[in-house]
């Protein structure tokens, strides 16, 4: 199995190295296409679930660094329930160091939304809204066509208006994520 990802990753190298532009174009690239996954442990209960994410968004610098805004959606299952919410992330791209071809960012962000959570059993499903801080190290490479990301810290604080809870009108989850990605920026 780890030999096919490996011959995935290299194929997906050398095609965005082929669709790389001219230096002097290489940096008017705003949009980008990812994806992502990981586990998920909801701190309120159950085992750890998977977490696949995908996410589609614009640099106003147009290029992969600076402030971004992202839509999202995100799908966590497993053995206890399933979720999916969707969400706008608005966040910047921090260079730590970089050249015109590869480079070494920071990410921080934010993610606000909506979605619905299903758990085991009948009249367990429920609806929330997410509000999701996140911190990203990105490597980007192949003339700043592909980046490769990690998200070690993510943590969903997941509102639920219409579940109770005894001190207040509404029920606070909390969830963690440990993510690995992969971004495509085109233009």
């Amino acid at each position: 199995m780890a030999h096919k990802l490996a011959i995935l990753f290299a194929a997906l190298v050398s095609f965005a190295t082929l669709l790389a532009p001219a230096s002097a174009e290489a940096h008017d690239r705003p949009l980008y296409a990812g994806f992502g996954g990981g586990p998920y442990l909801d701190l309120d209960c159950c085992r750890v679930h998977g977490r696949l994410q995908g996410e589609f968004g614009i640099h106003f610098s147009r290029d992969d660094r600076g402030f971004f805004l992202a839509f999202e959606a995100v799908n966590t299952f497993g053995d206890d329930f399933f979720m999916f919410f969707g969400g706008i992330r608005l966040g910047g791209d921090i260079e730590v160091y970089g050249r015109h071809d590869y480079g070494i960012m920071l990410r921080p962000s934010g993610l606000i939304g909506f979605g619905w959570h299903d758990f085991n059993g009948r009249g367990n499903d429920w609806g929330f809204f997410v509000v999701q801080p996140a911190f990203d190290v990105r490597f980007v490479f192949a003339h700043r066509v592909l980046a490769l990301w990690i998200r070690p810290v993510a943590f969903d604080f997941l509102f639920y208006p219409d579940r109770y809870h005894p001190d207040r009108n509404f029920y606070l989850g909390i969830g963690y994520q440990f993510l690995i990605g992969m971004d495509f920026q085109f233009g």
